[in-house]
């Protein structure tokens, strides 16, 4: 791993953070509001940090592989929002503590939205816009400007790009090389942003406003300047541009690029994941807006249809925004807005969620017929672990070291098999001593079928044990129910009889074991067992091998018959040559 490669990435990151300090200074100087002082303080420490990263490696050079690149981003993303929090570390009003404030900058540069901040209009100028540039910075990924800019750094960016980049368009380029790539994205994004200041200037609100919600309106971030969000403006034209530009940010900014290239509309026709990401919001959109009148929430359907409608489209590009307090319309509808956010708008988009382009995908495999399977995600598999069981001499050992009620519990447990929660919640209305069974009821069964016991010698004579000593349960102690019996005294009596790795559960792997090797069916033993699944009672088939002998030893009758053919003709070949 070129871990020196991936040092002068972070380094010159951190150091070209500082930069992020500079707009603020000079909202600071507009405005002032006195924190340009300590926005230039923290820009001092970013630049000093960096350097003290990036001089000791700055002479490597070597392309990064692909976990090169998800270190980077890690380690990248991790450091921007430790040293981000500083200016809320600083501020002296509002008093904020260092949790809060990494807390504050994760939100802003992860555009999450969430913040500790209560009286955000009390805030000074420079602070609020530094809220709102940190979504815009996290929105496209300063890693991906980062990519734009590598070629001074004479490193390579793809891997760097792929690691940071959502969604199925991580492997395409829109140009032909990578940083070209990083720039178009950009240029793209600044394009949308001014273009969402103005349209936001125009609706009504002052351009400092316009600049903050247009930095968080195109980065799906959601903080606002004022406590109220875009209710504080109460004015329907700034919610149809918000509305507008939150659909926009949510398309694959792919998209954007290639249509503006082209100079053209007809990519965002013909592209499916944009088809359905509009369906969505439209049915959505009717669905919300009806529940609302006719819950009369609101008293007019073009009030319902104002307020569904934009919730609708902050909640699936998951940007956050409000208008209203949602939580209190009544029905379905808080709860199927909060859904709504899984999906999430198109991959290659600022928006989060799981992305309508794994919609697409099932459909496309299970409804359409498109694709014969679509494409998944590959996990390394979870090695099975090993069945535990006890032999007989063990059983015996740990029965001694047991307290006597636990020992009795095991005991029963090794001959009927039963798991736990079963032996502890089993009362004598499910046993019956004359027919000699009992029986687990389906609301008690993990299998949530019911399970018949049969009970054998060893469990009668536990069960004639426990006649009367409680009402009701059948395994007490001190007159009072078990509630556990995987607790200290089973961990210590474990030691004591120095048997290692086993856990209670491991006591119904033994029962089936001992099964198994005396000859029990599997069929039976999962009915035995209560088992819904054959496959879970396979495991166990190791265990039993007699009935295979026969065709093992099959082989060793064609071993020898092969050995004598061999022989035969090597004294053949000895006589001809004699």
């Amino acid at each position: 791993m070129g871990l020196n490669a991936v040092q002068r990435v972070v380094g010159f990151l951190i150091a070209g953070s500082s930069l992020m300090m500079l707009p603020p200074v000079l909202v600071s100087l507009w405005y002032e509001d006195g924190t340009a002082g300590m926005f230039l303080l923290s820009a001092g420490i970013l630049l000093l940090a960096g350097a003290l990263i990036y001089l000791p490696v700055r002479h490597a050079t070597q392309d990064l592989r692909l976990r090169d690149g998800f270190l980077v981003v890690v380690s990248a993303w991790l450091a921007l929002v430790l040293v981000g929090a500083l200016p809320f570390l600083l501020a002296t009003t509002p008093h904020i503590s260092y949790v809060d404030a990494v807390f504050e900058s994760m939100s802003g540069l992860t555009t999450t939205g969430a913040t500790i901040v209560t009286h955000i209009d009390n805030l000074p100028r420079a602070l609020l816009y530094y809220r709102q540039q940190l979504q815009w910075l996290g929105g496209m990924g300063i890693i991906v400007l980062a990519v734009a800019i590598l070629p001074m750094l004479r490193i390579g960016g793809m891997q760097l790009y792929r690691a940071e980049t959502p969604g199925p368009m991580k492997d395409h380029k829109l140009t032909p090389r990578i940083t070209e790539t990083a720039k178009a994205l950009w240029l793209i994004y600044v394009g949308i942003t001014v273009t969402c200041i103005f349209a936001y200037w125009l609706a009504g609100m002052k351009m400092f406003d316009a600049v903050g919600h247009a930095f968080s309106t195109v980065a799906i971030g959601g903080f606002s300047t004022h406590n109220d969000s875009l209710a504080f403006w109460n004015n329907p034209t700034v919610e149809v541009v918000a509305g507008i530009f939150m659909v926009v940010a949510g398309i694959n900014f792919a998209l954007h690029f290639t249509a503006w290239r082209r100079a053209s509309a007809q990519p965002y026709f013909m592209d499916p994941e944009l088809k359905v990401y509009a369906s969505l919001l439209a049915a959505f959109a009717v669905i919300v807006s009806f529940a609302l009148y006719f819950t009369g929430t609101f008293d007019s359907m073009s009030a319902s249809f104002r307020y569904g409608t934009f919730q609708v489209i902050s909640a699936m590009t998951t940007t956050g925004f409000t208008t209203a307090p949602f939580y209190t319309w009544g029905g379905f509808v808080p709860v199927l807005l909060i859904l709504i956010a899984f999906i999430g708008g198109c991959a290659g988009s600022t928006a989060g969620g799981m992305k309508v382009i794994r919609v697409i995908l099932r459909r496309a495999e299970r409804e359409w017929g498109w694709l014969d399977k679509a494409p998944a995600l590959r996990f390394r598999p979870v090695p099975k672990r090993r069945i535990r069981w006890l032999t007989r001499e063990e059983a015996d050992r740990l029965l001694e070291t047991l307290p006597e009620h636990l020992a009795e519990m095991v005991r029963f447990t090794l001959a009927t098999g039963l798991r736990e929660a079963n032996v502890t919640g089993l009362e004598w209305s499910q046993v019956d001593l004359d027919r000699r069974c009992a029986w687990i009821h389906s609301d008690q069964a993990k299998s949530r079928k019911a399970i018949p016991v049969p009970l054998n010698e060893e469990a009668m004579m536990v069960l004639h044990g426990e006649l009367g000593n409680h009402p009701t349960k059948v395994f007490t102690f001190r007159g009072r129910s078990v509630t556990r019996a995987n607790n200290h005294s089973w961990r210590k009596a474990l030691l004591r009889a120095e048997i290692a790795d086993f856990r209670w559960r491991d006591l119904r792997h033994t029962w089936a074991s001992w099964h198994v090797q005396q000859g029990t069916p599997l069929h039976v033993l999962q009915e035995l067992g209560g088992w819904s699944n054959y496959e879970m009672v396979r495991r166990y088939a190791h265990l039993s091998v007699e009935h295979l002998a026969p065709y093992a030893d099959g082989l060793c009758d064609l071993g020898k018959t092969s050995t004598n053919l061999a022989q035969s003709g090597n004294l053949a070949m000895r006589g001809r040559s004699a």
